[in-house]
C-alpha cells in the first residue's frame, strides 16, 4: 500500500496537487510490480479533497493508467454550495460550508471552481473510469456531492456503488476505534477490494 503525499494549497494551488497525485498513479503503473515486487491491480482512494484528486487523475489518465477500483470517502466533486446538504448541514458540524468556500478559495481562482479538473461531476464524459465505490456520511456538506456523482457515474455505465452511513458526518471513518459505523464502512471497503480484486 502507497500513502503518498501531495502538494498543499494555498503555497501550491491547482493543479499541483492534482499532478502529484497523477505522477504517483503514473509511477505505479510501471513501477509497483518491478520495484517494490507487488504482482496486482491498481486501487486508488481517497477522503474529501483526496477522493477528489483520485477520481480526476483517474480520469485524465484513463487511456495510461487502469485502475481496478476507485474508492471515493465523502469525496467532493462539485463547487455548488447551494446543494440541500450544503444547506441542511452549513454549521455546526466539522466541516461547515464556510469550511469549504474557503478551501476552495485557497485551492483555485474562483473563475475555475466549475473546471471539470476541479469540479469532477461537471465533466462531460465520465465512461472510462473504472468500478467505483462512494462512501457518503448522513450528516455532510458533501453528501449531495457524492450522491449525484454516484448517479453521474452510472448513467455513463462505469458499476458503481453507492453506501450512505446514517447518523454520521464528515471525517467519521478515522474514528474507526470509537463507532460501529465507522468500523462497519471499513469492512464494507474491504469487501469492495476482495471484489475488484477476485474480478482481476
Amino acid at each position: 500500500m502507497l500513502l503518498p503525499e501531495y502538494r498543499l494549497a494555498p503555497e501550491h494551488p491547482f493543479p499541483a496537487g492534482l499532478e502529484d497525485v497523477e505522477d504517483v498513479l503514473a509511477w505505479s503503473a510501471v513501477s509497483v510490480e518491478g520495484l517494490l515486487g507487488i504482482d496486482g491491480p491498481l486501487i486508488g482512494a481517497g477522503d474529501s479533497a483526496g477522493a477528489n484528486l483520485v477520481t480526476v487523475a483517474a480520469r485524465r489518465l484513463a487511456d495510461t493508467v487502469q485502475l481496478a477500483l476507485e474508492i471515493l470517502i465523502y469525496p467532493v466533486a462539485d463547487s455548488d454550495f447551494q446543494r440541500a446538504s450544503y444547506l441542511s448541514f452549513a454549521a455546526g458540524l466539522p466541516l461547515t460550508r464556510k469550511d469549504m468556500e474557503w478551501f476552495f478559495a485557497q485551492y483555485v481562482a474562483p473563475g475555475h471552481y466549475q473546471h471539470e479538473d476541479v469540479s469532477p461531476l461537471r465533466a462531460a464524459d465520465l465512461s472510462m473510469l473504472p468500478p467505483t465505490t462512494i462512501m457518503v456520511a448522513e450528516a455532510d456538506v458533501l453528501r449531495d456531492d457524492g450522491v449525484a456523482y454516484a448517479a453521474r457515474l452510472e448513467a455513463a455505465g462505469v458499476p458503481t456503488t453507492l453506501r450512505e452511513y446514517a447518523g454520521v458526518t464528515h471525517g467519521f471513518l478515522r474514528l474507526h476505534n470509537h463507532l460501529d459505523v465507522a468500523r462497519g464502512a471499513i469492512a464494507d471497503i474491504a469487501e469492495d477490494v476482495q471484489a475488484a480484486l477476485s474480478a482481476q
